[in-house]
């Protein structure tokens, strides 16, 4: 039976922390996306969502990060696995909510250290004043409804494009079923060209991860990565994907046109 944990209501997310079967999971309301994270408490090295397993797959678009960036912390599952990975890398991660950076680290064993560190803000400002490059940035922010329209905008994107390294990768967690897929992907394409690759979920193929490169290159696999089960594909970009309308922003918050 699940047993609740911890329920509160923040400003942006009314939050409970729910456990059964030694599966402890962070929920956010009641929508299509309420599911935020989870951890194995009998086992925590496995991925119990597709979407921290496939985040990991942008290192084989830049194998040895020196700087990483993460929009969106929950349960701070995949930044602790990229640490585990990357030892020597400094992880910098945008949260919008206080009370979810408590929440991680009391729940979820998250912890910061000298090399991780958590600015608390909204990501859609705060990325306009990052002075630093980072050859990764993992855009994982969500409500319980889905991404909120600001981390979807062309603005968005182009400020991730210009605090890219050179060879540096978004990877960006989409459903893509939601009626935004589209859209989603033609406004990195006209940030990023062509160079857009993705992974379905391999337990849910509704979970996709689209990996934007703003220098086209190879796909390599250390043996470090041996684990990852996928490569990505390129996603041809169609018709109909330039054909949808790109999400921009306007005073009121956000609209397509």
């Amino acid at each position: 039976m699940e047993k609740i944990l911890r329920e509160a209501f923040t400003k942006y997310h009314d939050v409970k922390i729910v456990e059964e079967n030694n599966i402890r999971k962070m929920m956010f309301g009641r929508g299509m996306c309420s599911e935020q994270s989870a951890i194995d408490l009998s086992d925590p090295s496995i991925h119990v969502f597709d979407y921290s397993f496939l985040a990991m797959h942008s290192l084989l678009f830049c194998n040895y990060p020196s700087r990483i960036l993460m929009i969106g912390l929950g349960g701070g599952i995949v930044q602790q696995k990229m640490r585990e990975l990357l030892p020597d890398t400094f992880i910098d991660i945008f949260e919008i909510d206080e009370e979810i950076l408590n929440i991680s680290k009391e729940f979820f064993n998250f912890q910061e250290s000298s090399k991780v560190k958590v600015h608390i803000g909204d990501a859609f400002e705060l990325i306009k004043n990052v002075e630093d490059k980072y050859d990764i940035i993992f855009v994982d922010a969500y409500t319980s409804s889905y991404i909120p329209f600001p981390i979807m905008s062309k603005e968005f994107f182009e400020n991730i494009y210009n605090c890219l390294s050179e060879d540096g990768v978004v990877a960006n967690n989409v459903a893509n079923f939601h009626i935004l897929y589209r859209n989603q992907i033609n406004t990195i394409y006209n940030v990023f060209g062509e160079s857009i690759y993705g992974i379905d979920g391999y337990t849910n193929p509704c979970t996709t991860t689209l990996f934007a490169l703003k220098k086209d290159r190879s796909i390599s696999i250390p043996d470090t990565y041996r684990d990852f089960r996928f490569t990505p594909q390129k996603i041809l970009i169609t018709n109909k994907i330039k054909n949808s309308r790109i999400i921009t922003i306007n005073d009121e918050g956000g609209i397509l046109c």
